[in-house]
C-alpha cells in the first residue's frame, strides 16, 4: 500500500468531511431527513477519497465504483424525497 498524498485527494476528503459532520448536525438538531442523506452520501465519498489517499484506487476500482454508486443514489434519493415532498405540501396549502 502506497500512501498518496495528492492535494486533490486531501482537499475531497476534508471537504466531504465537513459536508458530512454538518449534515449529521442538521438531523441531530433539526431532524432533518435531506440532511442525513446527504451526510451519508458525502461519507461514502470520504470513504472513497480516504482509499485513494492510501493508494488503493487500482485494486480496489470495484468497489470504489460502487461506493460512489451509492453515494450518488443518497445524493439523489434526498434531492427526490424533498423535491416530492415540498410539491405535495404546497399542493396541499394551495386547497
Amino acid at each position: 500500500m502506497t500512501i498518496n498524498w495528492s492535494p486533490l485527494y486531501t482537499l475531497n476528503f476534508f471537504l466531504c468531511l465537513v459536508i458530512m459532520i454538518l449534515g449529521i448536525l442538521a438531523f441531530v438538531i433539526h431532524k432533518n431527513k435531506l440532511a442525513l442523506n446527504i451526510a451519508l452520501a458525502f461519507a461514502l465519498f470520504s470513504i472513497s477519497h480516504l482509499m485513494g489517499l492510501l493508494g488503493l484506487g487500482k485494486s480496489w476500482e470495484s468497489a470504489l465504483l460502487a461506493i460512489r454508486t451509492f453515494a450518488y443514489l443518497f445524493v439523489i434519493l434526498a434531492l427526490c424525497t424533498s423535491t416530492f415532498n415540498n410539491n405535495k405540501r404546497n399542493n396541499s396549502e394551495h386547497r
